[in-house]
Parts: structure tokens; C-alpha cells; sequence
């Protein structure tokens, strides 16, 4: 349980691991009590520790200006190439989005993988291998078509090395607010009518 771990994450701090390098820390309690907060926080899921910001802001920018929905979705709206995000920030670490967003390679899914392959008859297609084997390829193009592929009609396929997804570009504020949106699980999601 949560309040065990961090029972025995304030023992570790506070008792050290002598035989493995560690010193320990006599802290008060106040201190030992903030540290180990922070370092729950660090392996915590976002959602139990969400980045500051306007989240409003953040979902205005995922569906508008980021462009993140064209291939994201989120709260059942968004585009079906890349991972779903509803269920982000209770999946991930504030520091994996984070990186996430700096470098889309760190936190790769399984079934996103870009690909491109022509087919025998000539037919160039692009978008993420859903699924594979030694026989067929599932192949789902940018718009969503998904396309079962036989080895046989498969002239030529490249697999591409690097995520379909760009680094994040916007501004600091846009970053904020975005980060923001994506760590709270409520956000983006469609509001019940009465």
C-alpha cells in the first residue's frame, strides 16, 4: 500500500543502507517529511501529483493551435493514429510526459510504430504498424483506414527509427498549460448533460 511504501521510503532516508553506500539522514521531521513527499511524487502516477497551469488553457491548445488531437485522443474526441491520453495521468509520471513531450522516442507504445510500405501493385501507404506478424501487417494510415496486409502484396516496407510524433513547440506558457491538461484525468473529458 501507498502508506507503507512511504513508511519504508522515510525509514530508508532516515536509517540509510549502510552496507550499500548509503548514509544516513538524521533529518527533522518536517524535512524528512517534504523529502519523502517529493520522492513519492517522482514515482507517483500524474494524476496524484498534476502539473500547475490552466488546464483549460492546455485543452484549448491539445484540440486547437498544438494540434495534438490530429492524432491523439482524448476524452473520446481526436484522431486515432497515436496512443490514446484519456488515461495518461494515471498511467505515466509527471517526469515521463514531461519527457514525452520533449522527446516523443523516450516513451514509446506498443502499436504506434511508423511504417511505410509499397505494395507490389504500386500503392504507397503510411501510418503505424497496429499489428504484425511473419504472415500480415495491419496498417492504419493517418486518417484511420486500416488496411490487413499480406506479406505477399508487400513489395518494399521501411520502418521508421524515430516517433511519428514532432518535440513540443510551442511556448513556455503553452508547455505549462498543456502539461496541465494532460495530468489531470478529469480534464477534456465531455461534460454530462443535467
Amino acid at each position: 500500500s501507498r502508506a507503507r511504501s512511504e513508511q519504508s521510503l522515510r525509514d530508508l532516508i532516515r536509517k540509510g543502507v549502510p552496507e550499500g553506500g548509503m548514509p544516513a539522514f538524521p533529518l527533522p521531521e518536517a524535512e524528512l517529511q517534504a523529502l519523502t513527499a517529493f520522492l513519492m511524487s517522482l514515482r507517483a502516477p500524474a494524476a496524484q501529483h498534476p502539473a500547475a497551469g490552466d488546464a483549460a488553457a492546455g485543452e484549448r491548445y491539445f484540440f486547437g493551435a498544438g494540434g495534438c488531437s490530429e492524432c491523439h485522443m482524448r476524452g473520446g474526441r481526436g484522431g486515432i493514429v497515436g496512443p490514446g491520453l484519456s488515461n495518461l495521468a494515471n498511467e505515466r509520471t509527471l517526469s515521463q510526459i514531461e519527457r514525452a513531450l520533449r522527446n516523443p522516442d523516450a516513451l514509446r507504445t506498443p502499436g504506434y510504430r511508423p511504417v511505410s510500405v509499397r505494395l507490389r501493385d504500386g500503392t504507397q501507404l503510411s501510418g503505424v504498424a497496429k499489428n504484425e506478424s511473419n504472415y500480415d501487417l495491419q496498417l492504419q494510415t493517418r486518417v484511420g483506414v486500416l488496411h490487413l496486409l499480406t506479406r505477399d502484396q508487400i513489395a518494399s516496407e521501411t520502418r521508421e527509427t524515430k516517433s511519428a510524433m514532432p518535440p513540443f513547440s510551442g511556448t513556455a506558457v503553452e508547455r505549462r498549460d498543456l502539461m496541465a491538461f494532460l495530468t489531470r484525468p478529469d480534464a477534456g473529458r465531455p461534460v454530462a448533460p443535467p
